[in-house]
């Protein structure tokens, strides 16, 4: 028996979620409400995902979570469903003027992921490579890696 859909019900008898910006926000004010209860695993998610599409509540769960509601529209391009970023999302994620230069110059040039890593470790700036395909794919402007839990080894999946 699914116990979700009642643990939301009391949730949100507590709490006026009508008022939420982003999904990150939804989800962060859920935890809190749920507290040592709330893992933050992938079922859960989908859940909250399910009932905030219920009741109407206007996240889009395609764009990244941190996208407030209001700003929806900055990040479609014409009609379709890609989501675009600019460039300086990257500061954010901990990249600095250096490595983001450097890696808009490779992208303009037509470097490869391999080659912008090679420039990168060159300079003394390395990142993950995780972090850097992620932030390629942002400033090419491109939709993200779909299903990327397909891509990690069964042992490393929580």
């Amino acid at each position: 028996m699914d116990r979700f859909p009642e643990a939301f019900r009391r949730f949100e008898d507590k709490v006026d979620i009508e008022d939420t910006e982003s999904a990150q926000e939804f989800i962060s004010t859920f935890a809190h409400w749920a507290g040592h209860r709330y893992i933050g695993s992938s079922n859960q998610i989908n859940a909250l995902r399910k009932e905030s599409e219920k009741r109407k509540l206007g996240f889009d769960w395609n764009l990244p979570r941190w996208i407030k509601k209001k700003d929806y529209g900055k990040y479609y391009s014409k009609g379709t469903q890609k989501w675009k970023s600019s460039v300086k999302s990257g500061k954010h994620r901990g990249l600095n003027d250096k490595q983001i230069s450097i890696m808009n110059d490779a992208i303009r040039k037509g470097y490869s992921s391999n080659k912008i890593q090679r420039a990168l470790r060159n300079e003394g700036l390395g990142i993950r490579r995780k972090e850097l395909l992620r932030n390629i794919r942002e400033m090419k402007m491109k939709s993200p890696k779909s299903n990327t839990q397909k891509y990690t080894p069964r042992k490393y999946r929580k």
